[in-house]
């Protein structure tokens, strides 16, 4: 129904809802054809009213009539889903602008369309060259999101450049863009037009009956759904969707829905409507199948009954996910023989359950190694070009699988055939597959001049040997072309493409000859046909290997695959030197564990087939003998006087493997394993130690690993006197020097810290012997400190746990006038902050400003006041002791032992992570450094008393040996003063000697080494 309520299209310029802003750049009128967009509606149904063709001219209108449609997806075939004809003039419905200036005249659908939501669609509208209505070349607009998705196709697109109507096709020209031509809008003006969105519906009883309804005019708009016919008005069906709930047999016939208003109105089409009540019942049954492995295998299960009917497909009784069709197909492998297959049919009445079961069909597949005939795309006859000379042919993407092509080929020309299946070809023809950008040839074979036999419509030619492509990768696909020779597809859009090869294409050109060396043109969804590809089926087999050849070690593995092609069943046989290689049937051959005796130039198989046999090429497999490596590298390491060392290397390489470890470069005799041990070493033996390793491929050695025998202190020396059972670390910090911080106590030299900045040496306490130099470490209190590794326990885990506790040190504070001129607050001498918190620092003395000790024990203690000030400019020996019940700080600076004890109960710390000589790591990069030297920092696994204290700030005295000498055939002990302790290792456990009093022991030697010192306080 057509109703003109208003003289003149340019009596309404106003925004309307359209697919996208009215165009605003250059004009043009240059094409005859059908120009447009592709889009994608968004996640809900949408209501077109109108269509529209671009118009500059506001006041006279369109110079000519246009036809303006709406089509489905396919660029290939698209099919009319609505139209109109937009006339010339100012008749259409409406006219609309965005700028007052530019719009579009819009002419109505009868009836509207709903576009169903996340569904492409095409728009397209016909220019003419140079028929005065201009319009503008693709343009990026402003979409409407009532009508577009945040995601999805939209692509200006254009058909062929003529008049015909319907377009033949389109092609896609660009992305997120659309040609300035044709626009979709909803325009609530007019009498009412009613749509609606199907016409046939099937349901079962039971269900809920909704047909969806739809109109478009000015408002108001009034609705009434009929049944059968106008007579037969529905009651309470008034509005633009018809529900009927719980529908039965009675509910079918034929429905149709009215739309009105003040200027009038129509019918809809009319709905047929079936509600049946017939349970499922399987009609035909699946049959039993026999394939070739690699080919498809489909079964098929029909039923009748009350729609919807569902289907599930089960293979050996187990549902299939993703089987809901009246077909199952697979791909056939050798694991699928035997396996039997059913399908579970099901339907619902009024709520009521009705299924049925198929019979059991069983699957056999026959062994065969060729893959099926698979062609890249179809033939298209209807297209013929043969004015090009230079390079044609397409792009293609891959998709997730790796793909073996094994021929390729060239365009039959319809007029050159000479009979049903041969065409003869006036010149000869190269097909290549080149990288993406055509400038890598990767294969290619070449299509000979004269009469060849046609498949798919092309003319093939092996691939010598066959290509396999990376899966996700663009490739190229070209042929050469003369002009005048041969004709060939022109470009086109391609509605076949194997998703076997590609996911996607684009059709590509370059101006030069074989092999070309680029690509121009890039046409979307398209391709030029002159070329094509696939793997195909002939009745004689081929066979071929790769890679052809293969260098490995000895001890490896090498691995060569066979590619063949031919009418099923194919099966082959490997060989090498002409005889079969047990159990060798398929595609790939792994030879493990390779020696140099397993190197062969003649690896191949047999191919067979109906058609016949064939022996492929050669493969090489080269074997070369493994030269010795380090796997595992020889380590330094130090050690005291004495004891046991074992260095230890792991060498790879073919066996035999020989060693030999070496002393300062010189061979050491009879030291022939991988793994050398040295008892009792000595200072003869510190040195440079490695392993020689060789085979008969060569030889390599190991890095250099040096040892270092380290001798006790001797008696009279402080560090002597220090050494005791219960010391964990002793950092005696006289070797600045050598950038580590020794560590002498019983965890051991693993343990060692490492100097950090400005440290330098200085002169240590004078009224003590410290050791083999006199020297402590001076820090600048900026960025120096000593940083100490975290402790382990005996099961490696970062963390000694230590309930009763001892840090002491010498220190010398030059600074009188803290804190102006003394030490930082929290000048930190020792401590620790991971899961414990605990140290020995200095703060100002709240009396007097003077460097004053303070301690931290599981982060607390830390406020109370010692009232122990540091004397200045001398050394001072300090200690901090806790224990479960109590906390006690000790200086002891020549003026006898002062100390100061706070009653608390202190948990165990835990050594959890890194300790601090001299910095405190809470106060960052520059604070808490303590500025000055330090000497012979202590940590105790025990609670010292005070004597024990006072006993370390005086040392031992010089006069104290320990003599051992011949006694008989026994040996005599003596020392002057203290307690006797002995141990079968220099780092302890350290206890007493049973029977040693008064000075003298008298001992019968064994073969066990033992150690004694003395222990004087």
């Amino acid at each position: 129904m057509a109703v003109v309520w208003f003289g003149a299209a340019s009596f309404c310029r106003a925004q309307v809802p359209m697919l996208y802003s009215s165009p605003s750049g250059t004009k043009v009128n240059n094409y005859t054809g059908v120009l447009g967009a592709e889009f994608q509606t968004g996640s809900s149904n949408v209501v077109v009213t109108h269509l529209g063709f671009f118009s500059t001219n506001g006041v006279t209108g369109l110079t000519t009539s246009h036809q303006v449609a709406l089509f489905n997806a396919s660029l290939a075939s698209p099919t009319i889903v609505g139209q109109v004809v937009v006339p010339a003039g100012m008749a259409a419905d409406w006219y609309t602008n965005n700028s007052n200036t530019w719009g579009f005249y819009y002419e109505h659908l009868d009836p509207p369309l709903m576009l169903a939501s996340n569904t492409t669609y095409i728009i397209g509208g016909m220019a003419g060259n140079g028929d005065g209505d201009t319009w503008e070349q693709t343009t990026t607009p402003t979409w409407n999101t009532a009508y577009i998705g945040t995601s999805g196709n939209r692509h200006a697109v254009y058909g062929p450049g003529n008049n015909t109507w319907p377009p033949t096709g389109f092609s896609v020209n660009g992305t997120n863009n659309t040609y300035g031509v044709p626009n979709l809008a909803n325009i609530p003006v007019g009498p009412a037009y009613v749509g609606v969105q199907t016409t046939n519906i099937s349901i079962s009883a039971g269900q809920t009956l909704t047909v969806i309804g739809f109109a478009s005019g000015a408002p108001t708009i009034s609705f009434q759904w009929y049944l059968n016919s106008l007579s037969n008005p529905l009651q309470n069906q008034t509005n633009a969707n018809l529900v009927i709930p719980n529908s039965t047999a009675l509910n079918s016939g034929i429905y149709f829905l009215t739309a009105s208003n003040s200027l009038g109105g129509e019918q809809s089409a009319q709905v047929f409507v079936s509600v049946t009540a017939f349970p499922v019942v399987i009609t035909q049954q699946p049959t039993n199948l026999t394939v070739f492995q690699n080919y498809q295998a489909n079964f098929y299960c029909v039923a009748t009954g009350t729609p919807p009917i569902s289907y599930q497909w089960s293979g050996n009784g187990v549902p299939i996910t993703g089987a809901t069709r009246t077909n199952y197909s697979l791909t056939a492998s050798l694991s699928n023989n035997g396996e039997v297959y059913s399908c579970f049919v099901s339907n619902y009445i009024s709520g009521v359950p009705y299924t049925a079961v198929s019979s059991n069909t069983t699957l056999t597949v026959i062994p065969n190694l060729a893959l099926p005939q698979e062609i890249l795309h179809g033939y298209n006859t209807n297209l013929s070009n043969n004015n090009f000379s230079g390079m044609v042919g397409g792009q293609f993407t891959v998709g997730s699988v790796p793909v073996t092509v094994t021929h390729l080929g060239y365009f039959a020309p319809v007029s050159q055939y000479t009979a049903s299946n041969t065409c003869s070809l006036i010149q000869s023809h190269r097909v290549g597959i080149f990288n993406a950008g055509g400038t890598t040839l990767l294969g290619y074979v070449t299509v000979p001049a004269g009469s060849g036999t046609v498949i798919g419509g092309y003319i093939w030619a092996p691939l010598n040997p066959p290509l396999v492509l990376s899966n996700n990768t663009q490739y190229l696909l070209a042929t050469e072309t003369s002009s005048g020779v041969d004709p060939w597809g022109n470009t086109y859009i391609v509605p076949d493409l194997n998703p076997y090869f590609a996911s996607s294409c684009d059709a590509t050109y370059w101006g030069a000859g074989w092999p070309g060396g680029g690509v121009s043109g890039a046409y979307g969804g398209q391709m030029y046909s002159a070329p094509n590809l696939a793997i195909l089926a002939p009745t004689a087999p081929s066979g071929f290997i790769l890679p052809t050849n293969v260098v490995v070690y000895a001890g490896q593995n090498a691995t060569l695959t066979a590619y063949v092609g031919g009418a099923p069943p194919v099966t082959l046989q490997w060989y090498t030197n002409g005889v079969p290689l047990a159990d060798q049937t398929n595609l790939t051959l792994t030879l493990t564990n390779l020696t140099v005796s397993n190197s062969s130039s003649n690896y191949y198989v047999i191919v067979n087939s109906p058609g016949g046999s064939i022996q492929s090429g050669y493969g090489a497999v080269t074997v070369i003998p493994d030269m010795p490596t380090i796997v595992q590298d020889v380590q330094p390491q130090q050690v005291f006087i004495y004891q046991t060392v074992q260095f230890s290397a792991v060498a790879g390489g073919e066996p035999p493997l020989s060693y030999q470890w070496e002393f300062n470069s010189a061979p050491i005799a009879g030291a022939t394993n991988s793994t050398l041990t040295l008892s009792g070493v000595t200072a003869a033996n510190a040195g440079n130690y490695q392993l020689i390793v060789s085979n008969n491929a060569g030889m390599t050695n190991s890095s250099i690993a040096s040892l270092s025998v380290q001798i006790p202190y001797t008696s009279g020396s402080y560090p002597s006197a220090v050494m005791g059972t219960n010391l964990l670390l002793y950092y005696p910090l006289n070797d600045v020097a050598s950038g580590t911080a020794t560590n002498w106590g019983s965890v051991g030299f693993a343990y060692s810290g490492t100097y950090v900045g400005a440290c330098s040496p200085v002169a240590g306490p004078t009224n003590i012997n410290l050791g083999d130099n006199d020297t402590a470490v001076s820090l600048d209190g900026i960025s120096s400190y000593v940083s100490l590794p975290p402790l382990t326990n005996s099961l490696g885990t970062p963390s000694v746990v230590v309930s009763n506790i001892t840090v002491a040190a010498w220190v010398y504070d030059s600074y009188p006038n803290a804190p102006s001129f003394g030490q930082v607050q929290n000048a930190s001498i020792f401590s620790q902050r991971s899961t414990s918190v605990f140290g020995l620092a200095v703060n100002p003395d709240p009396n007097n400003g003077a460097d004053s000790l303070r301690y931290t024990w599981n982060g607390t203690g830390f406020n109370n006041f010692s009232g122990l000030d540091l004397p200045t400019n001398q050394w001072a020996f300090v200690a901090m002791v806790i224990s479960p019940t109590n906390s006690a700080l000790y200086l002891q600076g020549g003026n006898g032992l002062q100390s100061t004890n706070f009653a608390s109960t202190n948990p165990s710390g835990v050594f959890a992570g890194k300790s601090y000589i001299g910095w405190d790591s809470a106060g960052g990069n520059g604070g808490r450094l303590w500025q000055g030297p330090i000497a012979s920092v202590m940590v105790f696994n025990q609670a010292l008393t005070p004597d024990a204290i006072a006993a370390l700030y005086y040392g031992i005295p010089t006069s104290a040996e320990l003599t051992i000498s011949p006694l008989g055939h026994n040996l005599q002990v003596t020392w002057a003063t203290g307690t006797l302790l002995e141990s079968t290792n220099l780092l302890g456990p350290w206890v007493p000697t049973i029977g040693a009093t008064n000075g003298t022991y008298v001992l019968t030697p064994s073969g066990a080494m033992k150690f004694y010192r003395v222990q004087l306080q």
